[in-house]
């Protein structure tokens, strides 16, 4: 289980970064590592106008030199990160599938390889803990409603 307030919070991988052309018939943008890189987790930014409503993000497989899946999603909006299975790959790519209207403008796209965070596991029929991250506080306090838990803590 990941903190996602910490989402993103490593350095940016290096990459050179590459598109396609603006009135190309598939719309895509490309990260060029360079030489084997781990990543785990993509940031991506969509410019005010944009309506991207499909998209996937794909890895080069070097050793048959062709693209694989490793995250599918619906819409970005201004900010999203995508987390994936910890992956090493000299290239990666994100391809727009459909967008609502007009043509997909991304205002950003990185990759990170994030630390994983504090692992714990569950007995099968266990209820989960409720575990927000280290910084609980700071996330309720950005709250607009705080939690009824979070209330009756208070008062106690």
């Amino acid at each position: 289980m990941k903190d996602l307030v910490a989402a993103c919070s490593s350095k940016k991988l290096w990459s050179n970064l590459t598109a396609s052309k603006g009135d190309a018939e598939e719309y895509w943008v490309q990260l060029n590592f360079g030489k084997p890189t781990t990543v785990n987790e993509f940031l991506i930014k969509e410019q005010e106008g944009s309506s991207i409503s499909r998209y996937v993000i794909e890895l080069w497989d070097t050793k048959n030199s062709t693209w694989r899946s490793c995250f599918n999603g619906l819409s970005i909006g201004t900010e999203f990160v995508a987390p994936i299975v910890e992956r090493k790959t000299t290239k990666a790519r994100l391809r727009v599938i459909g967008a609502k209207a007009g043509q997909p403008r991304i205002a950003e796209f990185a990759a990170f390889k994030d630390p994983l965070g504090e692992e714990w596991n569950v007995k099968r029929g266990d209820n989960t803990p409720n575990r927000v991250g280290k910084n609980r506080k700071e996330w309720l306090a950005n709250l607009a409603v705080v939690p009824v838990a979070a209330e009756e803590s208070k008062q106690a």
